[in-house]
């Protein structure tokens, strides 16, 4: 059985589409604050942007669940890889053509939140169209250790292409979109289910009923709660380690190595994933990893330097592939298939309703002095929130794996 996902045809075109639009996704966002801060050098105005995307995000994900779940999920991922493609392919040309100003980069991050928020959560929604129900958790633990290479290696690659020049994330970005075009025009057609019902219901009724399936569901609640404030947390310090570094004129190089720390951690800690979930209940994996991430907080409560921020930023990712797939791998393997796109588009949405803002908010938090330690103490206390939710919260309970077809979401 461990073998078997990799001998899915249909599973192996989704995870190279998903795959570029993940590295895609990490080349630009590595270059969005790093290109505001040449251009403005000022790094609210870099936080702002940022949050631009993430805001739109935010606001269009539960439309687009319900579009998502309305529509063939792989015309909506070929669109996706299309649409993405065209707007890197304008940002590179108008950089190489030194027609790049700051009204242009804030339009296309316009252009790229309606992208993501509209189309995102196409590739989400149609894996479990694609695979046995039983080899999703598995899915989750392997997209887990992606995600980890992904970041190990990806902001590496970003730091390394912007220093060769600006436009070169936003071209091999297109490049990647290009691919995930491509490959999802090979995926099988997913349209019969959308005929399967005699009565279809309007857009308004799929949407209202997408959200109330999930605000009836108690457990999706209080992970979404305690999710979004530790999201809230990772956030600002990811987001506010590099302006804050690129505004003291930091080497990109060495900017994008905080990602490969994090990155190699995550990928190391993706590894043994299978092993801590098998053995540890996942609530109480849930709060002893976000007590953990709390003490990692600490050092950078005292010292904004590069190391600390190294090395702490690098410890959180051990336990992260754990935990993520542990909390995905139970709440997407127990939501019914043809709500894949709204309760993903929910969950996404709630759990970002205060990260999306958070890039903005950290900006100015960086420009009080000492900004970046103070920016640490208010990740620290959200931390520390979520691990006293998750102490008297019923999500404490969730067992290990084998034991989730016996509890209720």
């Amino acid at each position: 059985m461990r073998d078997s996902l990799w001998n899915l045809r249909d599973y192996r075109l989704w995870f190279t589409a998903d795959t570029s639009d993940v590295i895609a996704m990490t080349f630009r966002s590595f270059a969005i604050p790093l290109i505001a801060i040449a251009l403005t050098n000022s790094e609210s105005v870099s936080g702002i942007l940022v949050s631009v995307e993430a805001v739109l995000v935010l606001v269009l994900s539960p439309i687009g669940g319900a579009f998502i779940d309305r529509h063939s999920r792989r015309k909506i991922m070929i669109l996706l890889g299309m649409l993405g493609m065209l707007f890197a392919g304008i940002a590179s040309l108008l950089m190489l053509a030194n027609r790049f100003t700051l009204i242009i980069l804030t339009v296309l991050m316009v252009f790229f939140g309606l992208l993501q928020g509209l189309l995102g959560g196409s590739n989400d929604a149609i894996l479990k169209s694609l695979i046995p129900t039983e080899s999703f958790a598995r899915a989750q633990a392997v997209r887990e250790g992606r995600e980890s290479f992904v970041g190990m290696a990806g902001d590496a690659v970003s730091g390394l292409l912007y220093r060769v020049a600006a436009y070169m994330p936003f071209m091999a970005s297109g490049i990647l979109y290009g691919v995930e075009m491509v490959t999802a025009i090979f995926l099988p057609d997913d349209t019969a289910r959308l005929t399967a019902r005699e009565r279809r219901p309007s857009f308004l009724q799929h949407f209202i009923e997408g959200w109330r399936w999930a605000i009836t569901k108690k457990k999706f609640m209080q992970i979404t709660l305690v999710g979004s404030l530790v999201n809230i947390a990772l956030t600002a310090l990811t987001v506010g380690a590099p302006i804050m570094l690129a505004a003291r004129r930091t080497d990109p190089v060495l900017i994008g190595l905080l990602g490969t720390g994090s990155g190699i951690a995550g990928f190391l800690g993706s590894l043994i994933a299978a092993k801590i979930l098998q053995r540890i209940a996942t609530g109480r994996l849930l709060t002893f990893t976000f007590s953990f991430i709390g003490l990692c907080f600490v050092p950078m409560m005292f010292s904004d330097g590069y190391v600390v921020i190294l090395c702490c930023t690098t410890a959180v990712g051990l336990l992260l592939p754990s935990l993520n797939s542990g909390l995905v791998g139970f709440v997407f393997g127990k939501v019914p298939e043809d709500m894949q796109g709204r309760a993903s588009s929910v969950f996404e949405t709630l759990l970002g309703a205060f990260s999306a803002v958070t890039p903005a908010a950290t900006g100015f938090i960086l420009k009080i002095n000492h900004g970046f330690m103070l920016l640490s103490a208010c990740a620290f206390l959200l931390v520390l929130t979520a691990t006293c939710i998750t102490c008297f919260a019923s999500i404490r309970n969730i067992p290990t794996p084998n034991l989730w077809n016996s509890t209720d979401l």
